[in-house]
């Protein structure tokens, strides 16, 4: 899943035009893989064609736009469970942008980054904190912006340019997928060996919604949000995505890499070879390490508790 940024405006058009750095901002973050939603505090859905206009006049995008109304604050965060809903977000890889206490309190009961821009003040609230206070929009999409580019995380838009870029610098580039759910020995040892074959790895990771149809209904046991998070910690993994097939296959046509790593017990005969072959990427097994699998770590953690 992209990560997403959610903006809370005042709801009136002509707002967008007297908050300093707004579209500046809007045009740094359209060059983003993020999803850019804006939630504004208003009755009336007539406004939504008069801001889509005003920001794409400008240079700027965003990807949705959900109303609420100005009489009850709390209605901002039905809107973000909506949005949630709707668009299969990850809140825990969003950042919500506002000027309001209430927005802050609203981003955080849900678990996204906030940003607290302009001079809006969190009120004596000594526990509320904000991850970043912006001095404006654009200070604001600075921020988010450069925490998005640090991160080895990427979707796959973004992906897909940087990679260009490796090769590019003649970097060889080693893949490698799965679940990586409830990491253990096995896992790390496969990495530092998949990493070896090359200059870059690059981790394919099954979503949660791809897990679910190719192992179980009642898997993963850590969300994906978690398991990236996870992987983008180890010092031998370059970079993160996470794909929502059942297989890798259209992940590794969008990245072509030099070498593919898999476990051994899949063979040469892998659902992945024949692609391989025709990109001219070499296939690397690895044998697992001690008999440690995650479904084996499951079934003794139930047997104790039985």
């Amino acid at each position: 899943m992209q990560e997403t940024l959610l903006a809370c405006d005042s709801g009136a058009v002509g707002a967008l035009e007297l908050k300093a750095g707004v579209f500046d901002g809007m045009r740094m973050l359209a060059k983003t893989d993020l999803a850019l939603l804006l939630i504004v505090k208003h009755k009336s859905e007539h406004i939504k064609t008069g801001i889509k206009a005003i920001v794409e006049e400008r240079g700027g995008r965003f990807d949705g736009l959900y109303v609420c109304s100005t009489a009850a604050r709390g209605s901002v965060a039905d809107a973000l469970f909506k949005a949630r809903e709707e668009l299969y977000l990850e809140m825990e890889r969003s950042f919500l942008l506002g000027d309001k206490a209430a927005d802050i309190k609203t981003g955080k009961r849900v678990s996204c980054r906030t940003v607290l821009v302009g001079s809006g003040s969190l009120g004596s609230s000594g526990d509320l904190q904000a991850d970043y206070k912006a001095e404006d929009f654009l200070d604001a999409a600075a921020w988010v912006h450069n925490r998005i580019e640090s991160s080895k995380i990427k979707g796959r838009e973004e992906l897909r340019a940087l990679v260009v870029e490796l090769k590019r610098a003649g970097k060889t580039i080693v893949t490698c997928n799965g679940s990586f759910d409830i990491f253990h020995t096995g896992h790390l040892k496969f990495l530092q060996e998949a990493k070896a074959q090359g200059d870059v790895l690059i981790i394919g990771l099954n979503s949660d919604t791809s897990i679910k149809r190719y192992k179980s209904k009642d898997r993963p046991i850590i969300n994906q949000a978690g398991r990236a998070e996870m992987m983008a910690g180890f010092e031998c993994v370059d970079y993160v995505t996470v794909f929502d097939e059942t297989d890798p296959r259209e992940l590794l046509k969008i990245i072509g890499p030099h070498v593919h790593v898999n476990g051994a017990e899949y063979g040469r005969d892998c659902i992945e070879a024949p692609l391989l072959r025709e990109i001219g990427a070499r296939l690397h097994l690895i044998k697992s390490y001690g008999g440690l699998s995650t479904s084996q770590i499951i079934e003794k953690i139930k047997r104790l508790v039985e």
